[in-house]
C-alpha cells in the first residue's frame, strides 16, 4: 500500500468518524416501523425484573422471537422492521439478566458485537471504499466515498451504546454484508448456535 493510498484511507476514516459523531445522536427510529414494540412496551408487557440467569435470558429471547415476530406477524414484517424487532427483543432480554454477572456479561457482549460488526470489518470496508478491492483501476480516482466505512463506525458505536441505529443495523446488513432483503428476512428468526445451548427448558414468561 503506497503513501497516497494510506492518506486516502486515513482521510476516509476520519471523515466517516466525523459523520458518525455528528449524526449518531440525531438518529431516531420512532417513525420507523411504529407497529414494532419498543423495549419500554416489552417491559410493560413482560416485566422488568432483572432476575434471570444466562439460561433464562436466552430462553426469553427465543420465546419472544416466536411470540413477537413469528406468531404475531406471521412473515408480514418488512426486512427492516423484522431486524428492528429482533434487536429490540435482544436488548430487552439482555436487560432481564440479573446480578453482577448479568451486568458484566452485558458489557462483554457489547464489546463482542462491536468487534464482530465493527472493528473486524474496518480494514475490508476502508479498502473497499478506496477502490482497492472492487476495482484496482479506481483506487487512484480522487477521494473515495466512505459509505461502508461510515456504516461500520456507526454500527460499532451503536453496539457499544445500544443506540437506536442498530447492531447490526439494516443498513449494515445491506451495505457492508451485501445481504438481500430475502436474506435478511430468512435470518430474522435465526439464532446463534454458539449460544442456543444455554436456553433453558422452563419458560421465563
Amino acid at each position: 500500500m503506497n503513501l497516497r493510498t494510506w492518506v486516502l484511507v486515513v482521510v476516509s476514516t476520519l471523515l466517516a468518524l466525523v459523520g458518525v459523531l455528528s449524526t449518531e445522536q440525531e438518529y431516531d427510529d420512532s417513525s420507523v416501523c411504529p407497529s414494532v414494540p419498543k423495549i419500554l412496551q416489552l417491559q410493560l408487557k413482560y416485566g422488568t425484573d432483572a432476575t434471570l440467569d444466562a439460561q433464562g435470558t436466552r430462553q426469553l429471547y427465543h420465546e419472544l422471537l416466536k411470540k413477537e415476530i413469528q406468531d404475531r406477524w406471521s412473515g408480514v414484517l418488512s426486512p427492516q422492521c423484522c431486524n428492528i424487532a429482533r434487536l429490540r427483543i435482544r436488548g430487552y432480554a439482555r436487560e432481564r439478566h440479573g446480578g453482577w454477572f448479568g451486568r458484566v456479561m452485558d458489557r462483554v457482549l457489547r464489546l463482542r458485537d462491536a468487534w464482530v460488526y465493527g472493528i473486524a470489518w474496518l480494514p475490508q470496508v476502508v479498502a473497499r471504499d478506496v477502490g482497492m478491492i472492487e476495482s484496482p483501476d479506481e483506487a487512484n480516482q480522487g477521494l473515495p466515498g466512505t459509505t461502508a466505512t461510515a456504516v461500520v463506525l456507526k454500527t460499532m458505536h451503536s453496539c457499544l451504546t445500544m443506540s437506536a441505529y442498530g447492531c447490526p443495523s439494516y443498513e449494515w446488513l445491506k451495505v457492508v454484508a451485501n445481504k438481500t432483503d430475502d436474506d435478511i428476512s430468512r435470518g430474522c428468526m435465526r439464532t446463534s448456535k454458539l449460544f442456543d445451548h444455554l436456553a433453558a427448558n422452563v419458560s421465563p414468561l
